[in-house]
């Protein structure tokens, strides 16, 4: 999911909504939110409900360029991964 283009309070609902069902042909669901800075305030607040209490079987990764924009409350519920470019050696 691309948050600059999907950045809204309704488009995280609607994605929060979605998650919650159980996959019938895999064991877990995966979502990726590339640019999850882009959000507005309310799309974290949409957000932090059900990263504060994910089903089993659901995974958020949330990716971004400027960790400092992302919300104290969001981060705080989340594992840090940085990764850097791969050299040509």
């Amino acid at each position: 999911i691309d948050a600059a283009s999907n950045n809204g309070v309704d488009n995280v609902r609607d994605l929060r909504d979605d998650a919650i069902y159980t996959p019938s042909q895999v064991k877990m669901r995966v979502y990726i939110i590339d640019e999850v800075h882009m959000l507005s305030i309310s799309a974290f607040n949409a957000l932090l409900k059900i990263i504060e209490e994910p089903p089993e079987h659901l995974l958020f990764i949330l990716a971004t360029t400027e960790l400092h924009k992302v919300p104290a409350t969001i981060l705080s519920r989340c594992q840090r991964f940085s990764f850097r470019r791969i050299s040509q050696e």
